[in-house]
């Protein structure tokens, strides 16, 4: 083989072992850069969805809570309604115009009469008849056994429906009022309404949150909750405690959520020594009924 082939062959030959050593460091740094950027808009990904979930959580659990707290103790007809004097309390009509909010530091019971109201045009002892034109079936709002807030501008009774007759548009209820509420000389019959009487249970559950509405199973709200801390503002006061000295001079609730977020890699803080993003949120609802 003469001199100027072994030039032109050694001209064409590949890399050497250092070229190829290089080659696959620099090739190395390259892939580490891209596992770096690629970790680091995960992790930023997973804050960010893990920050969203408890957003929306924390909207839907304090717009559902907010619209309850609000309710408290209100009924279609005025706040000043009371039953007759000569009328005991029921244990029904007690939550409504005195204990309309009880509860503690980390749940809340709130009883009012349901927003959706029905006039009455008539009405007995121990039934009314709603008004043509309010519901398509009056099965369709009402069912035997439901607890019934009955009321005028000067009177309010809590009563439960015995029988729903579609046909004549008629509630029958016991116990008996004492006189037909449609013929209460204080105030005119186009004021009588009826209404779904609702009492609603706030709590916490194996780390959830969840609300219970007449006595029924509590159902679960959102997930992912670690702390459920509720404070009370009363009358004239200017701090929130969770136990006030009287429940019924409570004006205001504030409703302290602990959320968790799902997993996250490099999270802020480590629950059971997976890394989890967590944030706590607070809203305050006042009562409708004691503040108008």
């Amino acid at each position: 083989m003469n001199t100027y082939r072994i030039r032109r062959m050694s001209r064409f030959a590949g890399f050497g072992l250092i070229e190829l050593m290089i080659a696959m460091v620099l090739g190395l740094l390259v892939l580490g850069a891209a596992i770096a950027v690629f970790q680091s808009n995960q992790r930023t990904f997973d804050a960010n969805e893990g920050t969203n979930r408890i957003q929306e959580g924390a909207r839907v659990a304090y717009e559902l809570m907010s619209k309850d707290i609000r309710a408290a103790g209100g009924a279609a007809c005025s706040n000043l309604a009371r039953p007759d004097v000569e009328h005991s309390l029921t244990a029904d009509e007690t939550a409504l115009l005195t204990n309309f909010i009880t509860g503690s530091g980390s749940e809340f019971t709130v009883t009012s009469g349901d927003d959706t109201a029905y006039q009455v045009d008539s009405a007995t002892t121990t039934s009314i008849v709603v008004s043509a034109g309010q519901v398509g079936q009056l099965s369709d709002a009402f069912a035997i056994g439901d607890k019934l807030v009955v009321c005028n501008a000067n009177a309010l009774y809590v009563v439960t429906a015995t029988a729903v007759n579609d046909g004549t548009r008629t509630l029958t209820f016991s116990p008996a009022t004492p006189l037909a509420i449609t013929n209460d000389p204080m105030a005119p019959p186009t004021t009588v309404a009826v209404a779904r009487y609702r009492r609603t249970r706030w709590y916490l559950d194996s780390g959830a949150l969840y609300v219970q509405r007449d006595g029924g199973t509590g159902q679960q709200v959102i997930n992912g909750v670690t702390g459920l801390n509720v404070s009370y503002l009363q009358t004239g006061g200017n701090s929130y405690t969770a136990s006030p000295a009287v429940w019924a001079n409570v004006i205001a609730v504030r409703v302290n959520l602990g959320l968790r977020g799902q997993k996250a890699l490099g999270g802020d803080i480590k629950v059971d020594g997976n890394n989890f993003i967590n944030r706590t949120s607070t809203s305050v609802a006042s009562l409708r009924s004691r503040t108008l």
